[in-house]
């Protein structure tokens, strides 16, 4: 598929996580199935306390939590009260450089906290968690029980296809 997706991943803390390139598919593969085939994102590899101060200053947690997502295009707790919209750099109201893809925005991962929940591989969680966080940003939340049923279901689908691909 000829897409302009990148995902850059940030490390913040040293541990290996076997194939890092799994968390890029797994990014693209849930900014595809969404229908988003251009923009710029981040994936943030980090320790309990940078979570927790996240947590803290962005949402009034004062608590470790596994992955949080920051949209560029999403407010409220869980960066999802507008709803599901198609995502391009026309919804800027803005020309970007040519060069420039749209910033969907980023997802910071614990991976502490990611360790002590895996039920595999860390590798998996991490997979789990990117494919959650990715669809925060693209405005899904779970806070409701439908809306929760919803998520899960893409989130295995992305799985699933992710899954596929290794």
């Amino acid at each position: 598929m000829s897409d302009k997706i990148n995902i850059e991943i940030i490390y913040d803390f040293d541990v290996s996580i076997g194939n890092i390139q799994d968390l890029k598919n797994t990014a693209q593969v849930v900014l595809r199935q969404n229908s988003v085939s251009e923009c710029d994102a981040n994936i943030l590899l980090t320790d309990d306390e940078t979570i927790k101060d996240l947590n803290k200053r962005f949402r009034g947690l004062d608590e470790i939590t596994d992955v949080l997502s920051f949209s560029n295009e999403y407010q409220g707790q869980y960066y999802g009260d507008k709803g599901h919209v198609e995502h391009s750099s026309e919804n800027l109201g803005f020309v970007l450089p040519e060069d420039q893809c749209f910033q969907l925005g980023e997802v910071a991962i614990s991976i502490p906290q990611a360790m002590r929940q895996t039920k595999n591989t860390l590798e998996s969680e991490l997979i789990k968690l990117v494919a959650h966080g990715f669809l925060h940003l693209l405005g899904y939340d779970h806070m409701i029980d439908s809306d929760r049923e919803i998520m899960e279901t893409l989130e295995m689908k992305a799985i699933k296809e992710v899954s596929d691909i290794v």
